[in-house]
């Protein structure tokens, strides 16, 4: 093998795996342990949710809710019957039944502020409110399972409730840190290369793709479509295009393998050269 293959083979992955390692370090260390600040309808959603807990109970929950005490209207006289009506009526049910209503819609009401969930409002959050960056994930898959004018959403909304929002986001934090450290040491290369394959294809159609698609105007169908200036094409496509390097270098450690200058190469590349001689 001469010098040029064997720094191919060896080095172009070495160099591969410290961009992935660098970028995914970072990135999942931030949604990790750095904190990001939400108000206003952020934190409320984040609320309603089970995702943050305010301390103080929500508008409009069902024990503040004040009893009907409308008056109740005074049952119309009963018309004189007929020859007729008065030979088939009951004439000790229909006073049982007009009694009966009210205490029934009563009860309907009560039942009704029973199941209505309490929902935190934005006025109830003027001020900022500390929480993990990984929160940002769980307002992104929420507002990508709401439909668009069109009746349309990127995300199920299965994987929008809780507690599986939750769940999703911080799985992702975990994978791009663990999977960052893992693959710039070189170790288990090949499974965290599709791991981080997959999570940048999730973040690249909660971002960029996905809302593209539905929203009727998208570039060759599914990318963000941008102006005719030159720079407003690099500008509004600089995080898909960023998303996509990440993209292509996981797979390329997935395809290629991560070279001898890495863990799997100490641990298992004698066993494999003995396999292949």
């Amino acid at each position: 093998m001469s010098a040029g293959q064997w720094l191919g083979l060896n080095v172009t992955p070495l160099l591969l795996r410290v961009v992935l390692g660098v970028t995914f370090i970072w990135a999942g260390s931030a949604k990790l342990f750095y904190p990001m600040q939400v108000e206003g309808q952020a934190a409320a959603t984040l609320a309603n949710i089970g995702a943050l807990d305010p301390g103080f109970p929500p508008t409009g929950s069902p024990e503040d809710v004040a009893p009907d005490t409308t008056p109740e209207e005074a049952p119309p006289s009963p018309a004189p019957p007929t020859e007729d009506a008065s030979a088939e009526a009951d004439p000790a049910a229909e006073p049982e039944q007009e009694a009966g209503e009210p205490e029934a819609n009563a009860g309907a009401r009560v039942l009704l502020a029973q199941n209505t969930p309490s929902l935190y409002t934005a006025d109830q959050f003027p001020d900022e409110i500390p929480t993990s960056r990984a929160k940002g994930l769980v307002l992104l898959m929420h507002g990508a399972s709401q439909p668009n004018d069109a009746g349309k959403a990127i995300w199920p909304a299965a994987l929008a409730e809780p507690p599986v929002v939750t769940m999703l986001a911080w799985a992702a934090g975990v994978t791009e840190l663990l999977g960052g450290v893992l693959i710039l040491l070189g170790f288990f290369s090949r499974i965290w290369g599709i791991a981080l394959f997959g999570t940048m294809v999730v973040a690249c159609w909660l971002t960029q793709v996905g809302p593209a698609t539905i929203s009727g105007d998208a570039f060759l169908g599914f990318l963000p479509q941008p102006e005719l200036k030159a720079s407003d094409w690099t500008e509004i496509w600089k995080t898909f295009l960023w998303q996509f390097s990440l993209m292509g270098a996981s797979l390329a450690i997935f395809i290629g393998g991560p070279g001898k200058i890495s863990l799997d190469g100490l641990l298992f590349g004698k066993k494999k050269a003995e396999e292949d001689a």
